[in-house]
């Protein structure tokens, strides 16, 4: 279930007549379809592998030629992994929708799989929409997977996003849990970081010293 923000656009809300005929829906739904299996298929399996080869990389035991072997193929799998990035944020940007309606949308999609609310307010900044749309749906979709709260929101700004449980009482984010390592490669692409509170975790631009 999706709870949208009375805040947000009429168009998040309700059809007019400036939406795009049903074609270009259904074709919009496709790729969106077809994006996600790729997020959660591929990409997190090359994502595994990268920490697998980082678990062999890092073992005492492991002589000099071996571990710069490893190091190479670690490389190659880094290059792989945001070739694939790079392919489903180019397939969602094809849609042709504003990126508040996309990551709306998709926390729908994620939410309805897991028998979860989420509640979306403000609007998703259009510099990097694509890359905070993928940290905020894999936060969303672990936090769905691994939290006893059955209410998350998402709150969307240029500033800082946020995501965090209606009862502060069953916040229980662990970072391995989450996959933050993976969100946060992509974070670091665009200077964002993360950031936890005692009842929220989310998102923001680095600020220079």
């Amino acid at each position: 279930m999706l709870l949208i923000n009375n805040s947000l656009p009429r168009s998040l809300t309700s059809l007019d007549n400036s939406e795009p005929s049903n074609e270009k829906v259904n074709q919009n739904k496709e790729r969106l379809r077809i994006s996600r299996d790729l997020h959660d298929g591929l990409a997190q399996e090359i994502a595994a592998i990268g920490y697998q080869l980082d678990a062999l990389i890092g073992r005492n035991d492991l002589t000099h030629e071996p571990r710069q072997h490893l190091r190479r193929i670690r490389g190659q799998v880094s290059e792989l992994s945001l070739r694939a990035r790079t392919e489903i944020y180019q397939l969602r940007k094809s849609i042709q929708q504003s990126p508040t309606i996309a990551v709306t949308e998709s926390l729908a999609a994620i939410a309805a799989k897991r028998g979860r609310t989420v509640i979306v307010a403000g609007e998703l900044p259009a510099e990097n929409s694509d890359i905070l749309q993928a940290v905020i749906e894999e936060l969303v979709e672990n936090f769905c997977r691994h939290e006893t709260s059955l209410t998350c929101t998402v709150e969307l700004s240029p500033e800082l996003i946020r995501i965090f449980p209606i009862t502060a009482s069953e916040v229980n984010f662990n970072s391995e849990r989450l996959g933050l390592r993976g969100a946060n490669e992509r974070l670091q692409e665009i200077s964002w970081e993360f950031f936890t509170a005692a009842t929220a975790i989310g998102i923001r631009p680095q600020f220079l010293p």
